[in-house]
């Protein structure tokens, strides 16, 4: 089912996924989507199914209109993963999971709202971030450690990096590029898949685990070789808390 994710951040909100959906064909394609129709908006990050992802899409973006207000669009969403559900994924051993930031209007407030697993309904997610796929477990260990609520747009960016990557290196159903969406409280939003640019987000991360590693004991490290590198982890944390 592959691997999503969403930030609630101090600027909006930032959703991220791997490339990879749950087909047995091993398809690659892109699993952050939007309906839009006039001012109001729907963004999400799915994990599951190509088939899947793609008919809630459609579903959202044919049934949303210009003239529905907050619960409008809700029932919309979950319409559309009713449908989705029911069609698409009741025979098959993949469900559609998506992480949903919706806006009534031009100036009305986001939401950031989730379906659980097999599930039409949506429920507000209630921590600072969440994560939706096969990969989700690994994702939130990360999520609870280095995260927290209202966070700037850019750590979120640094995280969400780390955590897709680390999924695509340990979870065989995850893999591909990685993407995001960055979804300002303006309303402005930026799509972004510069392997390159999210390859500089991850490095951050990876260096303090690169070197993690490598201060890690081996097979024949005596005793005061193990307490000298323990010291260097704490000071090397302790460095980077000042």
């Amino acid at each position: 089912m592959t691997i999503a994710a969403g930030f609630n951040c101090r600027e909006g909100f930032l959703l991220a996924s791997d490339t990879l959906y749950a087909d047995t064909s091993q398809r690659h394609g892109r699993k952050l989507l939007a309906a839009a129709t006039g001012d109001n908006r729907v963004w999400f990050a799915g994990a599951g199914t190509h088939a899947g992802l793609e008919r809630l899409r459609h579903e959202i973006a044919t049934t949303l209109t210009t003239v529905m207000n907050e619960r409008d669009i809700l029932k919309c969403v979950e319409d559309a993963l009713a449908v989705t559900l029911e069609d698409v994924t009741k025979d098959s051993a993949e469900s559609t999971e998506a992480l949903f930031v919706i806006r009534c209007g031009s100036t009305g407030p986001l939401h950031f709202l989730e379906n659980r697993r097999g599930s039409s309904e949506l429920s507000t997610v209630g921590q600072p971030a969440q994560c939706v796929g096969s990969g989700s477990s690994l994702g939130k260990y990360y999520i609870d450690v280095l995260y927290r609520d209202l966070m700037p747009i850019r750590w979120a960016r640094i995280v969400a990096a780390h955590l897709v990557a680390q999924a695509k290196t340990y979870s065989a159903s995850s893999g591909g590029d990685t993407t995001f969406l960055e979804i300002r409280r303006d309303g402005t939003t930026r799509f972004i898949d510069d392997q390159l640019e999210i390859a500089s987000d991850a490095q951050h991360l990876g260096q303090l685990d690169a070197a993690m590693r490598a201060a890690l004991p081996d097979a024949s490290v005596n005793d005061d070789a193990l307490e000298q590198r323990l010291k260097t982890i704490v000071e090397a944390i302790h460095r980077e808390q000042l």
